[in-house]
């Protein structure tokens, strides 16, 4: 009796520990990197399997968990996908933040359904970003991980394997001729082409739960002769009410002058990769239905960004310019960006200006703080040192404008 107890026990104890969430710690960058580094490339064909009904059930209800902040059911479910929710702390910076990431488990040999990263205590809660071809569109998944980290963003998708390497087809309209020389519908396992994968479903279950959550996904493409640096897209051909894309656009151009662009929305003869098939974008745009028809409205919170690789892709210091761009362009949740004086959402000369009036020339105040809108070097007022700061900043490679949860660390709720 004494014997079947122990055994009962034991039973027990490997029951909950190989169900037991993983708690790890290190430098989360470099965690990312090295899933990112290890991701399969094109061939050997056919690696990727789409998730069948049952997956697909499965891994809605880890998303959930997830949201919820219900780790350990969470990562029970996942292991039943080889799946698993790791508690990773960052002790690269201090204080040390905690993260939860969605990965495969060691063991695992198939389901190369992807990486996510939830950050629980975002700086910019509906902040998204999504690495849909991290092989493919060269160094995009470690860019949009810097994004996604330096931003405090609520979550982070990168794809889990080449967008090639499915060898069956999606069911959802558009064509490529990325996997071959001839054109074909898009591969099952292309993220942003399908309906029924993990980026589609993940996508869906964040939205359910932040409606006016924001995407940006940073792609890449081949320049040819007469093509731009970057093509900006919203998914649709439409202007929407708050136009997040152009306000990237201006923020891009704070960091590198000589950038060239085409706007779909503003620039409609262009008709190059602007996204209108990509299903994440559909959805966000209130498609009824993401696989198959077209956006007919816009929302302006889908940001697609097909970038070169010279000068934006090729190395990290480029990385950082898109960072700092989706930083200055997005505020922190505290409401309040520094040194965006006249409230456009970008920093530019003409928030210098606009101190300066307000200064010397009875104009109105920084808005929609006073002193919080106006204070670009953080010194708890507004002065003539920071339109000073401001032009150091956009002309002479001067530091940035402090960021609202550094300013409200010093001097609370911007006022």
């Amino acid at each position: 009796m004494k014997v079947n107890l122990l055994l009962l026990i034991a039973i027990i104890i490997m029951t909950v520990n190989s169900n037991a969430q993983v708690i790890t710690s290190g430098d989360i960058t470099v965690h990312i990197d090295s899933i990112i580094n290890e991701i399969p490339g094109a061939t050997p064909e056919g690696l990727y399997l789409q998730p069948g009904a049952s997956s697909r059930a499965l891994w809605r209800g880890v998303i959930q968990g997830i949201l919820s902040g219900d780790y350990a059911a969470a990562n029970m479910q996942a292991s039943g996908i080889n799946y698993q929710v790791v508690q990773f702390t960052d002790n690269s910076v201090t204080p040390a933040k905690v993260y939860y990431i969605l990965e495969r488990t060691p063991e695992s040999t198939s389901r190369y359904w992807g990486t996510y990263v939830f950050n629980p205590a975002p700086a910019r809660s509906k902040l998204v970003i999504q690495c849909p071809h991290p092989k493919y569109d060269r160094n995009t998944g470690k860019q949009g991980f810097r994004v996604f980290y330096q931003a405090g963003a609520r979550a982070y998708f990168v794809a889990g394997i080449h967008r090639c390497n499915g060898i069956t087809f999606s069911s959802c309209d558009g064509t490529t001729t990325a996997c071959s020389e001839e054109s074909e519908a898009y591969r099952y396992s292309d993220q942003p082409h399908v309906v029924l994968g993990t980026f589609q479903i993940t996508t869906e279950e964040m939205l359910a739960v932040i409606p006016d959550m924001i995407v940006v996904q940073p792609h890449g493409f081949s320049q040819d002769s007469g093509d731009p640096d970057i093509i900006m897209s919203n998914g649709t051909y439409f202007t929407p009410e708050i136009d997040y894309l152009l306000n990237l656009r201006d923020n891009l151009l704070t960091q590198d002058a000589s950038l060239t662009f085409k706007v779909a929305h503003i620039d409609l003869e262009w008709t190059k990769l602007v996204a209108r098939t990509n299903t994440q974008g559909r959805l966000i745009n209130n498609s009824p239905d993401p696989c198959g028809t077209y956006a007919t409205s816009v929302t302006g919170r889908f940001l697609h960004l097909e970038q070169t690789y010279s000068g934006l892709r090729d190395t990290e210091a480029n990385w950082q310019k898109l960072v700092n761009a989706v930083i200055m362009t997005f505020p922190d949740d505290c409401g309040c960006y520094p040194g965006d004086a006249n409230n456009s959402g970008a920093v530019n000369i003409l928030d210098a200006t606009y101190i300066i009036n307000y200064l010397y020339r009875g104009g109105l105040p920084p808005s929609p703080y006073a002193t919080c809108s106006g204070d670009a070097n953080c010194n708890g007022g507004v002065n003539i040192m920071d339109a000073t700061y401001l032009i150091n900043y956009l002309y002479k490679n001067g530091p940035a404008p402090c960021s609202c949860l550094i300013w409200t660390a010093d001097y609370g709720a911007p006022y």
